[in-house]
C-alpha cells in the first residue's frame, strides 16, 4: 500500500526508543539518583498532625535543613512530640514529583530516646498521604549515624516523609521513646533522609561530578588526614570525610576527574557534620597538570543554616575536565562527604549531514556516520557520539532511500535525514535478487517466441504472431497447414520461448483460446538448455477436449534451469477446425505462456514494479468502465475481468499509477494492453512525492510490440518513487491495459564500494 514501507517504519521505531532510551528532549536521564542532588527547590519539613510541613525545627536541635544535606542532625524538642504521646515525621519535599524507588534514613537515636519503626508515606500533592513502605526493627534500638536503605511502592512523588506515630496513636505499641537526657529530646532525629530514583533532571541541575552517572573519578593530596575518595558516589550521608585539620597546608587539595571536558559554573560542598568550610578555593584543568583559579567567585551560600553544612560557590564559567579544591578555611575542620557540581545549561548538538551512494557489490552495502556527517558540532564543544540508520543496504534497497544521522553529547542529541543512493555496480557483479518471477517481465530482447511442429518448419501462418504470447496479447493460433505443407490434426505442433540466458523454471502459466471448432484435452512441457534436445518437465491434462476462451492452467514442472520452454501439443490430443467450415484453426493456440521461476536480473532489465518482489501498490483516478488494479502483478495473461482503462480516449485527469515503495533510478515503461485495445500515444510522468509530478525528459516511442501487445517509451534515466501514465488516446476503440512494466536504467559504473 501507499503507507510508509518496513525500513520507514524501523527508522522511526528506533529514533522514538533512542530518545526514550537517553531521556534527552526535557534533561539528562538518570537512574538510582538521589534527588538531593538537585541543587535548588528541595525542602525539608519537620511536622505532627497538628502542624504538618514546618522548615524552622519547632525550636528543636538545629533546622531540618540539615537532614535535606546531610551535614548535622536534626533532633525534636518534647513539645513537638508532646513527650512521646504524639506521631511526628521529617519530609522531603521534592522540585516537582519524580519517582522513588527507596528512601535512605540516617538516624539519631541517643541521650534516651529510642527508635523501633519507620513508616514511610508518600504524597502527590503534599497534602493527602498514603503509606509506601515500613521498617521495623523488631525490639527499641538506638544509634547515632547507623542509616537504612528502605525500599517503597515505586511511584512519582511529590513529599516523602519519614514517620514515627506515638502513644496517642499506637498505645502500648509507639514506634519511638523520648529522650530523657537531657528531656528536651522528644524523640529520634535524622542526619539524612534522601530519596533515590529514575528520572531526568535539567543539564544544569544535574550533579556533573556523580560517579555512578557520568563516570567521574576522584582523590586527593597524600597529605591530607581523611582521605575518603568516595566524595563522587552521589550519596549525602554523613560518616566518610576527606579534609584536613585546619589550617591547610599549602599544596593539600582534593579533586575531581569528570571524564570529560565540561563548562562548570557552581560547586556545593557538602560538610561531614558541622566541620564545614566557609571559603575555599577551586582550581580547574583541561590537561590535570596546569591548573588555573575560577574567576568571578561569588561570596559562599551556606546551605544548611549552621556549622556551614553545606557550601555553595557559583563563578563564571569554567571550561575543564580536572577540579580541585584547595585552601578550604572553616571553624576547627575543613572535612566534607560530598562535593557536587554543575554545568552551564547543556546546549543542544547541530546534527549536519550529507548524501551519500553506496555501490553493491557482493552483498550488502554499509555506511559509517563518517560518510554521512557533513560537519556536525557541538556548540559546547563536547564530544559527540554518532549514530546512523539504517547503516546497511541490499539489493531490496536499490534507487534512493533515507537514513537518519543522530548525533548526541551524552545528554541532548538531534538528528536529520539524508539520501543514500543505492545502486549495483555490474563491474562487480552485481544483480538484483527476485523469486516468483514470471520472465516475461524482462525486456523486449531478452525473450523470443518461435513455433513448430515434429514434422520440422514453423506452424504455419496463422492468426498473429508468435510474438502475441510473447507479450500476452492478442492470441496466435496455428494454422490448417505448416509452412511446408504439413497437414495439422495428425502432426504435433508446439509454441516456445527462449530466453537470453538459462533461467530457474517451476511453473508455467498457459492461457489458452480453444473456440471455433478447436478443443485441448491434454499437453506437454519441454525444458532445452540449447533448442535441440528436450527433456518433458510437465504436463497438463483436462481428461477431455476442453473449448473455451483465454481459461488458464498453471502447470508445475521440473524445478531447473532452462534456456528454451515450449508447449507441445500431440496429434489425438486436440482437434483443428475444418477447412470446409471456412477459417484456417489448425488447432488452439494461446493468448500466454508464462513462465514463473527464481533467479537474479540485471538492474537494468527489471520490472521494478513488481508487486512481489518490491511490495509496489498502484492506484488511479477510478476509471468509470474498467477499474482494474492488478496492472503491477507481474502477469502478463489476457485479463477480461481485470483491465484498467476506457472505452475512449482517456479524459483529462485519468491516470494508472504505481508506487514504487522508494527512489528507484528508472528508464524505460512497457504497458501490455488488453487485446487489441491499444493507445497510439500516452504521457509518462513521474514524482518523488506522489504530490508534484512531470513529464520524463527526452521521452522516445513508443515502440510497439506483437503488433500492438505492448508499448515502450524509453527517456532520460531518472529517479522516481512515483510512476504514472496518463492521456492515452488515438488507438483502437478502447484504451485499456493488463500490466505496466518499469524497467531500471543501467547502473553508475565504477569500482568503489563507498563514495560521498
Amino acid at each position: 500500500n501507499s503507507t510508509m514501507d518496513l525500513r520507514q517504519m524501523h527508522v522511526c521505531l528506533l529514533l522514538l526508543l533512542l530518545a526514550g532510551r537517553l531521556g534527552l528532549a526535557d534533561g539528562v536521564a538518570v537512574s538510582d539518583y538521589s534527588w538531593l542532588q538537585i541543587p535548588d527547590g528541595i525542602l525539608a519539613g519537620v511536622g505532627n498532625p497538628s502542624t504538618p510541613f514546618n522548615t524552622n525545627g519547632y525550636s528543636g536541635h538545629a533546622m531540618p535543613e540539615y537532614f535535606r544535606w546531610g551535614g548535622r542532625t536534626w533532633i525534636p524538642n518534647g513539645t513537638l512530640t508532646a513527650a512521646g504521646s504524639n506521631d511526628y515525621w521529617g519530609a522531603i519535599r521534592l522540585d516537582e514529583p519524580r519517582t522513588v524507588k527507596w528512601v535512605r534514613v540516617q538516624y539519631w537515636a541517643s541521650e534516651g530516646a529510642q527508635i523501633r519503626r519507620f513508616r514511610m508515606e508518600g504524597s502527590t500533592d503534599a497534602t493527602n498521604f498514603s503509606s509506601i513502605g515500613l521498617y521495623d526493627f523488631g525490639s527499641f534500638t538506638t544509634g547515632d549515624g547507623a542509616y537504612l536503605d528502605i525500599p517503597v511502592t515505586t511511584a512519582a512523588y511529590l513529599v516523602v516523609r519519614v514517620r514515627m506515630n506515638g502513644t496517642d496513636s499506637q498505645p502500648g505499641d509507639p514506634d519511638y521513646l523520648p529522650g530523657t537526657t537531657p528531656s528536651i529530646r522528644g524523640g529520634p532525629g535524622f542526619w539524612l533522609i534522601e530519596p533515590f530514583g529514575d528520572g531526568t533532571v535539567a543539564s544544569n541541575k544535574v550533579n556533573v561530578a556523580h560517579g555512578p552517572r557520568f563516570g567521574t573519578t576522584c582523590g586527593n593530596s597524600s597529605g591530607l588526614d581523611f582521605k575518603w575518595t568516595g566524595f563522587n558516589n552521589g550519596t549525602l550521608v554523613d560518616g566518610t570525610r576527606v579534609g584536613e585539620q585546619l589550617p591547610w597546608t599549602v599544596g593539600e587539595y582534593f579533586w575531581i576527574d569528570l571524564g570529560t571536558v565540561r563548562t562548570v559554573f557552581r560547586s556545593i560542598l557538602v560538610a561531614d557534620d558541622s566541620w564545614g568550610a566557609s571559603t575555599y578555593n577551586i582550581e580547574y584543568s583541561t590537561d590535570g597538570s596546569t591548573f588555573h583559579p575560577v574567576s568571578g567567585l561569588s561570596e559562599p551560600r551556606i546551605r544548611a543554616a549552621r556549622a556551614e553544612g553545606a557550601t555553595e560557590y557559583t563563578f563564571s564559567p569554567a571550561t575543564g575536565r580536572y577540579f580541585r579544591v584547595t585552601s578550604a578555611t572553616g571553624s576547627s575542620y575543613a572535612l566534607f562527604n560530598q562535593w557536587m557540581m554543575y554545568q552551564t545549561a547543556n546546549r543542544k548538538p547541530v546534527a549536519v549531514g550529507r548524501n551519500a551512494t553506496v555501490y553493491l557489490g557482493y552483498g550488502a552495502g554499509r555506511i559509517t556516520p563518517d560518510d554521512v556527517d557533513g560537519g556536525s558540532y557541538d556548540p559546547d564543544g563536547d564530544p559527540l557520539q554518532r549514530t546512523v540508520v539504517p547503516d546497511t543496504f541490499g539489493y531490496m534497497d536499490v534507487g534512493q532511500t533515507q537514513a537518519v544521522l543522530t548525533v548526541s553529547d551524552g545528554e541532548l542529541h538531534d538528528s536529520c535525514t539524508v539520501t543514500v543512493t543505492v545502486v549495483v555496480d555490474p563491474g562487480l557483479g552485481g544483480r538484483i535478487p527476485v523469486h516468483d518471477y514470471n520472465w516475461l517481465q524482462l525486456p523486449s530482447n531478452s525473450v523470443t517466441a518461435y513455433t513448430g511442429t515434429s514434422a520440422g518448419g514453423t506452424a504455419g501462418n496463422g492468426n498473429g504472431e508468435p510474438s502475441d504470447y510473447r507479450w500476452g496479447d492478442p492470441v496466435w493460433i496455428p494454422s490448417v497447414y505448416s509452412n511446408n505443407g504439413t497437414a495439422y490434426g495428425t502432426r504435433d505442433y508446439y509454441a516456445a520461448l527462449q530466453f537470453d540466458e538459462p533461467r530457474n523454471v517451476r511453473e508455467v502459466r498457459v492461457q489458452w483460446w480453444a473456440n471455433e471448432n478447436t478443443s485441448i484435452r491434454r499437453y506437454h512441457i519441454d525444458g532445452s538448455s540449447n533448442g535441440t534436445d528436450w527433456t518433458e518437465i510437465g504436463s497438463w491434462d483436462n481428461g477431455y477436449l476442453r473449448t473455451g476462451d483465454r481459461f488458464i492452467d498453471v502447470v508445475p514442472v521440473t524445478n531447473g534451469t532452462y534456456r528454451h520452454v515450449r508447449v507441445r501439443v500431440m496429434s489425438g490430443d486436440y482437434t483443428h477446425r475444418d477447412p470446409a467450415l471456412g477459417g484456417d484453426r489448425g488447432g488452439p493456440g494461446f493468448y500466454c505462456i508464462e513462465p514463473i521461476g527464481d533467479g537474479a536480473v540485471d538492474p537494468d532489465e527489471l520490472n521494478w514494479a513488481n508487486k512481489t518482489n518490491f511490495y509496489t501498490s498502484v492506484a488511479n483516478n477510478g476509471f468509470p468502465t474498467y477499474n482494474g488494479a492488478r496492472y503491477n502483478d507481474g502477469l502478463l495473461f489476457d485479463d477480461e475481468g481485470v483491465r484498467t482503462g476506457e472505452t475512449r480516449d482517456w479524459d483529462a485527469g485519468d491516470y494508472v499509477q504505481i508506487n514504487l515503495g522508494r527512489l528507484r533510478r528508472i528508464d524505460t515503461v512497457v504497458i501490455v494492453w488488453d487485446s487489441a485495445y491499444w493507445a497510439a500515444s500516452f504521457r509518462v510522468q513521474i514524482s518523488s512525492d506522489g504530490t508534484s509530478f512531470s513529464d520524463v525528459d527526452n521521452p522516445r516511442g513508443p515502440a510497439l510490440f506483437a503488433g500492438y501487445g505492448a508499448s515502450a517509451v524509453t527517456f532520460d534515466p531518472v529517479f522516481a518513487k512515483y510512476v504514472r501514465v496518463s492521456e492515452c488516446s488515438g488507438g483502437y476503440v478502447y484504451s485499456l491495459l493488463n500490466q505496466v512494466l518499469v524497467f531500471g536504467a543501467r547502473p553508475l559504473s565504477g569500482t568503489v564500494i563507498m563514495i560521498r
